[in-house]
């Protein structure tokens, strides 16, 4: 068994010889005896062994597999050619299987055709027997008798059989007596077979010995030529022919058990051909020659009646099959007739079809016509009624919207008064702004802006840019501001938390720095970008002249938020709106401002006045901070107070300031403000 395992890649095909016995690796790595660098391919993919009878491929616990007809498999064996893939959408390799071809030792087919017809043999009785009534020796024309016979197992002629073939093999040259024991011999009174009339029977007849004769035997004379007068012949019925004339193979004759067959000799074309030696025979008495012609004159009449009856019985078979030939016409007129006569009772039904579909035809045209006149009538009485309804629709929507017309009127009308009052409004507020905006100017010298900044643990300094508002209260070195001013790592943003805790970051509170900033004075910018440097703030925690004194308690909520590596995870941010979100500062008394009155009066009947936010409104975006108010009114929630307004984060932790100029609360997020009295128990402190 050949195998040959084949692969068309990129730089062409490649061929490996796979012996028997032996196996091949098929992978990506560099060890392998069949190197395929692609993809689907792992390092040591497929290992192939070639058996005495079959291929065996197994999978070497591949990535993606091995794949015969669209299957995956872990070990198949393979019989014919197939192809293998490595992967699902990998490269295919095709292995080859040849498998040899087993020597047979058959023979040629016989050609069994022969040149001679019945007729042929037949006039070759007749000069055989002519022959024999003849001068001893010659013809009747004097011609000399036949060659002597050839063993057909020496013949050259293409029409001698490969039967006659004796095995490949050393033969010795055959004796006269095995000559003369395959001698053939036509027998003119066998019956040839009827179903091959052009083939003769041959029989092989033993080694022709003499009889012993228990008489005393004459001295043998010399052997006299074959042409001699005086030489002995065969019986007619049993003379030696020719296998060359016949045109017919004799059947082989098998060596005798035990007997090695005869030793191969150059063919027969090469040397004169071996006559059996004649056998002597007592002269026979005319007597004799006469017995046996009569008998082959009996044999050949045997022959003629046989044909004459074979041809009586082939007369007879034809007549019985015109016969039945006449019959089955008949029968198929018969069922001509039967078929006509159905086709014409067909014909008339077809007819009678054919009328009934016109009658139906013009049944229906007359329903459909009275359909159509009552489909017509009816969608006339339905428009007629949808043209009523629609004209009645519209006249009530005219008178609609005439109505919606004179509202309207009154609305604007009133409208316009609601105008001149939102005039007056206004110009109060005008008023209202510059009352504020004086105020304001009266108390910007109490109002800072607050910049911080924070450490993490590993050293690295978080500027905070988002600033913040404060103002001074109840002595000039409190400073009260929002818990998001000076701690903002608990008011980062959701996703910014989950990042600073999932990251392991820790603050160091000790190390915050807490810059303030008056009213007026300019911004010291960071080299290369926006924020404020708070080293070379001079109000600062870092250089001793701002301390954090009061926080109040944390109040957490819950929050979802993303980390870094793209993970949700819980984390607890400060409420923004809480009452707790504020702090109270120490400042040094040389650089402390003035504080601010405290209204002590409630707030709900000031509900609807307007009030003032002093804050910084642009925080640090601007060259110099600047307190500048809002103008906004207050409204009760819950338990509390909100503005009307949502402010920005600079104004964060600015005082909500009375026309008068007293503080009534502090904003701390959005709307959301915390009442001045809550904030005054912790200010003494």
């Amino acid at each position: 068994m050949n195998v040959t395992i084949k692969y068309r890649g990129d730089q062409g095909e490649s061929a490996l010889e796979l012996a028997p016995g032996r196996s091949l690796v098929i992978g990506r790595d560099q060890s392998c005896d069949l190197v395929i660098p692609h993809s689907e391919v792992s390092r040591r993919h497929l290992r192939l062994t070639a058996g005495p009878a079959a291929v065996v491929a197994e999978d070497l616990q591949s990535s993606n597999g091995s794949y015969r007809d669209s299957r995956r498999f872990q070990r198949a064996e393979l019989t014919d050619s197939a192809s293998l893939r490595l992967g699902e959408t990998g490269p295919e390799i095709r292995v080859e299987i040849a498998h040899p071809q087993p020597e047979t030792a058959g023979r040629a087919p016989i050609d069994t055709t022969s040149k001679y017809s019945r007729e042929q043999l037949g006039a070759q009785l007749d000069r055989g027997r002519d022959e024999s009534r003849s001068t001893p020796g010659r013809g009747p024309t004097g011609a000399p008798p036949p060659p002597p016979a050839v063993d057909p197992r020496h013949s050259t002629d293409p029409r001698v059989p490969a039967a006659f073939d004796e095995p490949a093999g050393p033969r010795s040259r055959p004796s006269a007596a095995d000559v003369s024991a395959t001698r053939l011999y036509f027998n003119e009174e066998a019956a040839i077979p009827p179903s091959r009339p052009d083939q003769t029977q041959l029989y092989e007849a033993e080694s022709v010995r003499p009889r012993p004769d228990p008489r005393p035997a004459p001295p043998s004379p010399a052997p006299a030529p074959p042409d001699h007068p005086g030489a002995p012949k065969a019986p007619a019925s049993t003379r030696m022919l020719d296998p060359e004339q016949l045109g017919v193979r004799p059947a082989p004759v098998p060596p005798p058990a035990g007997r090695r067959p005869p030793a191969a000799h150059p063919p027969p074309s090469s040397r004169p051909p071996v006559a059996a030696p004649p056998t002597p025979h007592p002269p026979e008495p005319p007597a004799a020659g006469k017995s046996r012609a009569a008998a082959g004159e009996v044999a050949l009449r045997r022959q003629i009646d046989r044909l004459r009856t074979l041809l009586f019985v082939i007369a007879a078979a034809g007549l019985v099959l015109l016969i039945g030939i006449g019959a089955a016409i008949y029968r198929l007129q018969d069922r001509a007739q039967v078929a006509l006569a159905r086709i014409d009772r067909m014909d008339g039904q077809l007819s009678e079809l054919l009328k009934w579909l016109n009658d139906q035809k013009k049944e229906a045209r007359g329903e459909i016509s009275g359909a159509l006149q009552a489909s017509k009538d009816e969608f006339q009485r339905q428009f007629d009624l949808e043209l009523q309804a629609t004209r009645a629709e519209f006249e009530q929507r005219v008178a609609s919207m005439r109505q919606e017309f004179e509202s309207a009127r009154a609305n604007i009308e009133r409208d316009l008064g609601g105008v001149k009052s939102l005039r007056e409004t206004a110009q109060a507020e005008a008023q209202a702004g510059t009352a504020a905006r004086a105020s304001a100017q009266e108390a910007s010298a109490s109002v800072v802006l607050i910049y911080t900044s924070y450490v993490l643990a590993n050293g690295d300094e978080v500027p905070q840019w988002q600033t913040a508002s404060g103002f001074y209260l109840g002595n000039r070195t409190r400073l009260i501001t929002t818990k998001a001013a000076v701690q903002p790592w608990k008011f980062l943003d959701p996703d910014m938390l989950a990042t600073v805790q999932t990251g392991g970051y820790k603050i160091q509170e000790a190390r915050t720095n807490i810059a303030l900033l008056r009213s007026g004075s300019s911004l010291t910018k960071a080299a290369g970008g926006d924020e404020l440097d708070p080293q070379r703030l001079a109000l600062s925690s870092q250089r001793g002249k701002v301390k954090l004194v009061y926080v109040p308690r944390d109040d957490w909520s819950s929050a979802t938020g993303e980390s870094s590596d793209g993970d949700r995870v819980t984390v607890q941010v400060h409420r923004v709106d809480s009452p707790l979100n504020f702090a109270v500062l120490e400042v040094a008394s040389d650089a402390a401002g003035p504080p601010l009155p405290v209204r002590t009066t409630s707030l709900v009947g000031a509900l609807g006045a307007k009030f003032t936010v002093l804050g910084f409104p642009g925080g640090i975006t601007g060259g110099r901070a600047e307190a500048s108010p809002d103008v906004v009114s207050l409204r009760q929630r819950d338990k509390g107070f909100e503005l009307d307004k949502t402010i920005g984060h600079p104004q964060l932790g600015s005082p909500v300031l009375d026309p008068n100029g007293r503080v009534v609360a502090m904003a701390v997020s959005g709307k959301s403000c915390i009442a001045i009295e809550q904030i005054l128990p912790y200010v003494s402190r």
